[in-house]
């Protein structure tokens, strides 16, 4: 029996129907489905981003731009890349924030809780969580510790993970605590709803804002860590190393297709995976152009596109090419 014959048999069809189970599953979980939904509604941020970032290294650099091999130069050059810079700062450099924001807010509306409390509430563990004070180098190379300022590291792509994670647990933990009739606070029924909703998560809040602080001085005192490094370490790099060699990137496209070929949308499945690790890429690969370095990744989201998806999930095109070609005409 060839493995056609196997496949329409009926242990094929259970198999089919098995991964087909699995990956619906997988691709309704209620936390999966709030981080892929936030992402798709962040994507036309993340484009305008990527936009004004081309505009500014490809036309408007002096030295490997279209100005530069003009031999165009004027303040009217830093005025337009100020504009570009501007939105860059308002789109890939607060992701982080938006992200936690968004998750939280879906996440929270999945379970019929009011999204706007939970989402600001996410976004204040994010920032408890932040390390107190960051080094900032000097021109004469001397490092100062400065408190009140908040690295592009951590709001930008790179600290997607440590929002995605914060959006996440700060939702079930407020959600969790909030369920206990013993810590709301009880008001007449003379008092607006609003206000007391208000009161209600006001001691929940509390409670967790409390227990993640003490999370965030634990790292910083026992192991002299933060929780953006912690993440990095443990879980963005292995995962960044992973997407950005020949082994990892096939192996991508066939799961992405295998989930395809048992009938479910194999990048919707996966997006929440792929597209954190592959937006940090594009972002270390932008600060490292800015800064005259070598590029430091080849895989990103418009690589696996141009060259994983071309023409379809996973170079259809060509198949369709050879189909045209050898099909004889009559």
């Amino acid at each position: 029996m060839n493995f056609i014959n196997k496949i329409k048999s009926g242990s094929g069809l259970v198999f089919i129907d098995k991964i087909s189970n699995w990956a619906g599953d997988f691709s309704g979980q209620r936390h999966l489905s709030a981080v892929r939904e936030s992402f798709v509604a962040l994507m036309p941020l993340i484009i305008a981003a990527s936009l004004f970032i081309l505009i500014n290294n490809v036309l408007l650099n002096g030295e490997s731009g279209l100005v530069g091999f003009l031999g165009l130069e004027g303040a009217w050059v830093r005025h337009l890349q100020e504009i570009g810079i501007r939105v860059y700062n308002g789109t890939l450099n607060i992701l982080a924030f938006l992200a936690t924001v968004m998750i939280s807010y879906r996440l929270a509306n999945s379970y019929g809780e009011d999204g706007i409390t939970y989402a600001i509430f996410s976004l204040a563990c994010l920032f408890v969580l932040f390390p107190v004070t960051i080094p900032v180098t000097a021109p004469t190379g001397e490092v100062f510790q400065v408190s009140g300022l908040i690295s592009g590291n951590e709001s930008g792509a790179s600290g997607m993970f440590v929002g995605i994670f914060v959006a996440l647990i700060s939702t079930e933990l407020l959600r969790k605590v909030s369920a206990s009739s013993k810590l709301k606070i009880t008001l007449s029924d003379s008092v607006p709803p609003s206000v007391s909703r208000s009161f209600n998560v006001l001691i929940p809040m509390i409670l967790v804002l409390t227990l993640l602080s003490l999370f965030a001085w634990s790292l910083s005192s026992l192991f002299n860590k933060n929780i953006h490094e912690i993440v990095t370490l443990m879980i963005q790099a292995p995962l960044q190393n992973i997407l950005q060699g020949l082994s990892g990137v096939i192996g991508l496209l066939l799961t992405q297709n295998g989930l395809w070929w048992a009938g479910n949308h194999g990048a919707s499945i996966m997006y929440p995976i792929t597209e954190t690790t592959l937006l940090v890429a594009i972002q270390e690969n932008t600060a490292a152009f800015k800064a005259g370095l070598e590029i430091p990744h080849i895989v990103t989201k418009p690589f696996i596109d141009a060259f994983g998806f071309m023409g379809g999930g996973g170079q259809t095109i060509g198949l369709l090419i050879a189909l045209w070609v050898m099909t004889p005409t009559y």
